[in-house]
């Protein structure tokens, strides 16, 4: 049962995640950018894709206890975001 839902959650959220990270990285490649910049484009990417995903489930009005709807993928975009920004200020502290 946990297998399902796994693979549900990775069918519905994991080609955003690597989208995601995809973009940041040819942003990173292509502007011969930092560690920390490259965190910053993850980050920026992310917040984009969680803002565009909750503005489709407002829109759509989902319901917030929806399995596997819009708002479980900007909840995982949001978290993708803010950990790549909180990584990238710690690294410009150190340095």
């Amino acid at each position: 049962m946990a297998n399902r839902s796994l693979t549900a959650w990775l069918n519905k959220c994991g080609w955003e995640i690597a989208l995601t990270v995809a973009l940041a990285a040819a942003l990173a490649i292509s502007t011969n950018s930092t560690a920390t910049q490259s965190l910053r484009y993850l980050a920026a990417f992310a917040g984009l894709g969680s803002l565009m995903q909750v503005i489709l489930a407002v829109v759509r009005k989902r319901p917030l206890s929806d399995r596997l709807s819009e708002w479980d993928e900007g909840i995982v975009l949001a978290t993708v975001s803010a950990g790549a920004h909180l990584v990238a200020v710690h690294i410009d502290k150190a340095t």
